[in-house]
């Protein structure tokens, strides 16, 4: 047989139940957000992307920067890959600018350009298509290959640039042929009133307008079948 025995406490707590708090608890109180990790520069490729890593944006290639020169014979503006440097060669270059120079003022002034500046460029519209060989990457121009001149139909650009637009102050009058009459328009008689005065608007009835009208009327027919200056008559007269 077991015997019971009974445990004696200092203090009542067998006696009351434990008190649950209702406060949150913050099981990771030291827990902090870490930084974004930044991104990796990677000199192989020029980018934050490592060599053979796909873009997940696009595959977009990057913008080329389009050149335009200036032609020395035409004097137009035209892309790089439509223009050519002016030959090295001092024997092929005294032909090319014997070509495109007929005058020789035109020569002197363009050999004094290729003397003090880079070498200037010619624009393709110059040569002709057999000038050309086709290769398998490129288009490029015969050693052999001698531009022609030809006379531009605008006008070159240095020679717009010397000449000033001049605006006049003027103002534009658009009546200046027309001219009035000296005399005033002489009152015209109305049989209606027995008077004369300025051109008025009057409703007449068709009686009364071949009554009075009537001998006019004939008067004008007469006068139009006979040679020499016929007088209109207008109907419409005075009310005073």
């Amino acid at each position: 047989h077991f015997q019971v025995t009974y445990l004696n406490t200092t203090n009542d707590a067998g006696e009351k139940p434990m008190e649950i708090k209702n406060e949150p608890i913050d099981e990771f109180p030291e827990l902090k957000l870490e930084e974004p990790m930044k991104d990796i520069f990677y000199p192989s490729t020029g980018t934050c992307r490592p060599f053979g890593e796909p873009s997940y944006i696009t595959d977009v290639p990057p913008k080329t920067k389009e050149y335009h020169h200036l032609c020395v014979v035409c004097q137009q503006m035209q892309n790089e890959r439509k223009m050519h440097r002016f030959i090295k060669n001092r024997k092929k270059r005294t032909i090319w600018v014997n070509s495109v120079r007929p005058t020789p003022k035109g020569r002197r002034s363009l050999m004094d350009k290729l003397r003090a500046t880079k070498r200037p460029y010619l624009c393709a519209s110059h040569f002709c298509p057999s000038d050309y060989i086709l290769n398998s990457k490129r288009t490029s121009l015969r050693f052999d290959a001698v531009p022609y001149f030809e006379v531009s139909s605008v006008e070159p650009v240095s020679a717009i640039e010397e000449e000033s637009i001049v605006f006049k102050d003027e103002s534009i009058d658009f009546f200046r042929d027309v001219k009035l009459d000296d005399e005033p328009m002489a009152d015209i008689y109305c049989p209606l009133s027995g008077t004369s005065g300025p051109l008025t608007q009057v409703n007449v009835p068709d009686e009364q307008y071949s009554a009075l009208f009537g001998e006019v009327l004939k008067k004008r027919e007469m006068e139009d079948e006979e040679p020499g200056p016929s007088i209109a008559f207008l109907s419409t007269c005075s009310t005073s």
